[in-house]
């Protein structure tokens, strides 16, 4: 696994306060791909560069990710990141049950804690990655997508849309 590109602290809560736009006009629907793995449920995802004060900023972007649960018996996994100079800062993972275990973040409220999914990964004076917090069960997808937006101040994005249904799947 590739090693995770860090921050320091004061840059990444900097990158995360600037006012960004979202740099499509597509409707969310028609900006999934397929990722590569061939796998069943496909994993897909969306990636948008995005724009601050005009310009689009080289390695600034959304990552959004989406696949289905295979069997039903959990939440479809979703998620969206912000990249900041090709950084996770921030971010938001739900679907399956995970016990994410904090490492870092000493002081904080969810130090040394294990957090289930859906949670919030932000970054912390120790780390720009690798933090969570708790999320509400109950939020919905396009609230979960809102509150990312909002936290990354994000503006200009679509509303969410799941991606389009896989062959084979049920009516």
């Amino acid at each position: 696994m590739a090693e995770q590109i860090l921050l320091e602290y004061a840059h990444a809560m900097q990158a995360i306060a600037q006012p960004k736009q979202w740099g499509s006009h597509q409707p969310f629907g028609y900006l999934w791909r397929r990722a590569a793995g061939g796998r069943i449920p496909c994993l897909f995802e969306i990636s948008i560069a995005l724009d601050v004060e005009g310009y689009t900023r080289k390695g600034w972007r959304v990552l959004v990710y989406y696949r289905r649960s295979p069997r039903g018996f959990h939440p479809d996994n979703f998620g969206a990141s912000l990249f900041i100079d090709n950084a996770r800062v921030l971010a938001f993972d739900s679907g399956r049950p995970s016990r994410h275990r904090n490492t870092v973040g000493l002081g904080e409220p969810y130090y040394q804690k294990r957090v289930d999914h859906p949670h919030w990964h932000r970054p912390t004076q120790e780390a720009s990655h690798g933090y969570v917090e708790p999320l509400d069960p109950a939020l919905t997808q396009d609230q979960l997508w809102r509150l990312f937006l909002e936290r990354a101040n994000i503006e200009g994005a679509p509303g969410f849309q799941p991606p389009p249904g896989e062959q084979g799947e049920l009516l």
